[in-house]
């Protein structure tokens, strides 16, 4: 048997803790960028230029779900091994975690049509749609953005 990671899933019990967290450690990893100067390279701030403008047109703006879906979940599991219910298992001990906490709720991103499908599958729901352009530049089209949620 190999050692190799698979899959993971990252999860918080609400926003609010996640970014407190993320507060503290962005700063180094923005400093770290600066001091090998990926921020200049010129796909990155072709990149950066495109983020900025979807975001003067209001790209980033949807509504609040952390009232009633406070827990957030990113997962990710290596293409060779989806399909074999690895994301399920991990999920499914997420979920179990999050109820013994009292959580109500959780929720989730993606800008992917499977991942929409499979979380469909695991109970959740699509609780706001919309279009991104600031992938338009290279991949030469806009893509969705999900937000799915589940009642625990």
């Amino acid at each position: 048997m190999n050692n190799n990671v698979i899959g993971y899933l990252l999860g918080a019990k609400s926003e609010k803790r996640q970014n407190a967290t993320f507060i503290k450690i962005i700063p180094r990893l923005i400093i770290k960028s600066f001091l090998k100067g990926a921020p200049f390279s010129v796909n990155n701030m072709k990149f950066s230029f495109h983020i900025f403008v979807s975001a003067l047109r209001g790209e980033f703006k949807f509504p609040d779900c952390t009232k009633l879906y406070p827990a957030l979940l990113h997962i990710n599991v290596d293409r060779k091994y989806r399909s074999l219910g690895v994301g399920r298992k991990l999920i499914e001990m997420y979920m179990d975690f999050l109820k013994r906490e009292n959580i109500t709720g959780v929720h989730l991103g993606t800008k992917s049509e499977n991942s929409v499908n499979f979380f469909k599958k695991m109970g959740f729901e699509v609780f706001h749609k919309n279009r991104l352009s600031y992938f338009r530049y290279f991949l030469k089209r806009d893509i969705e953005h999900y937000i799915l949620v589940k009642k625990l």
